[in-house]
């Protein structure tokens, strides 16, 4: 089966349609995001008192579960009826002060002999195979292109087409 090929004629029609179709489907945005907006803004007076009762409410139930853990008993969850209480114990995690940053940090581990807790980070130099095939005659190039092939690794480029539509060609709904 032929693919059937487009004219210049035929494309330049469809950039024309185009235009306009994303010219009015951003005004009509425009106009749905401007409806939008005002909703928000008159029920966001409505919401406020009620999104400060809920953080002031909430942080009464929390720290009540907080100061008295045996509410829990073994169980990670307490049902009160209309509310759910959980607790949940995060992973631990490795901190810093403010004041340090992890460069600092690491440098202090290596001076108090902490090195069992550096890593040493091995990874593919991508960069440096791209540069060598870049840089190669065509045969070198080639024969290295074909002895990473050979353990898996290929180097590839792609093309790819973008149509952007300009501002000023847009055309607006009348």
């Amino acid at each position: 089966m032929a693919k059937k090929t487009i004219t210049e004629q035929e494309a330049k029609a469809a950039a024309e349609k185009l235009t306009n179709a994303v010219g009015s489907l951003r005004q009509l945005e425009a106009e749905m995001n401007e409806k939008m907006n005002d909703i928000r803004i008159s029920y966001e007076q409505l919401t406020s008192k009620l999104k400060e009762d809920v953080q002031t409410q909430g942080k009464i139930v929390s720290k009540y579960a907080g100061n008295n853990p045996d509410i829990f008993g073994t169980k990670k969850t307490v049902d009160w009826g209309s509310v759910v209480i959980t607790k949940r114990i995060t992973p631990p995690k490795v901190d810093i002060p403010r004041t340090m940053d992890w460069e600092e940090a690491l440098e202090k581990l290596k001076e108090n002999g902490y090195t069992r807790y550096i890593r040493q980070i091995e990874e593919v130099d991508k960069d440096g195979i791209i540069r060598d095939v870049s840089s190669m005659d065509v045969d070198k190039s080639t024969s290295l292109r074909g002895k990473l092939a050979q353990l898996g690794i290929t180097v590839t480029q792609t093309e790819k087409i973008n149509v952007e539509v300009k501002q000023e060609g847009l055309v607006t709904l009348k």
